[in-house]
């Protein structure tokens, strides 16, 4: 019984899955157009493939700067913005305050037919959630994967490893 309830789970979420490949986006699609194809739309391409400015979140950043700042890259012919988190904002990053802020954000460039696209993390380098590890995980600062073996393999080939992969901490 336990095997066909486990069964039947895998079965739906497949079906979940490639119902959800097909509601994919063009541009999530390999494409190759004709060159006629790209210089018709060139002029005035689709928003995913336009020029999209990047928006600091520095300083004391309030909606009613957003929505100035958006109506003049509109203006301009921008259908799309990356934001990304940066110094000194009025909330911290991550916080309720900063999504609820940035909900407003996309909103507003929702209004503006514009979208956005969101860095990652606040400031250089990405991947440290704005300072959170540094700040609350301080044992996880400075830690580094490094080449404990290189395996050459020639190209078209495939290698099986004779030893179980067992990573262990050196003492360096």
């Amino acid at each position: 019984m336990k095997l066909r309830t486990s069964m039947i789970f895998v079965a739906a979420a497949m079906l979940v899955l490639t119902a959800g490949a097909s509601c994919q986006q063009p541009w999530q699609h390999l494409q190759n157009p004709t060159a006629a194809a790209v210089a018709a739309q060139w002029k005035t391409p689709p928003p995913e493939y336009g020029p999209e400015p990047y928006y600091g979140l520095n300083g004391a950043v309030n909606v009613e700067q957003v929505e100035r700042d958006l109506d003049t890259l509109h203006e301009l012919g921008f259908q799309a913005v990356t934001a990304q988190a940066g110094f000194n904002m009025p909330f911290a990053y991550l916080s309720p305050e900063y999504f609820a802020f940035f909900r407003k954000f996309v909103e507003e460039a929702k209004q503006r037919n514009m979208r956005v696209w969101i860095v990652d993390d606040a400031g250089y380098p990405s991947g440290f959630a704005g300072g959170k590890f540094t700040s609350e995980k301080p044992e996880l600062r400075m830690q580094a994967l490094e080449v404990e073996e290189k395996i050459p393999v020639a190209g078209g080939t495939t290698r099986k490893l004779s030893k179980a992969f067992c990573p262990q901490r050196r003492n360096s």
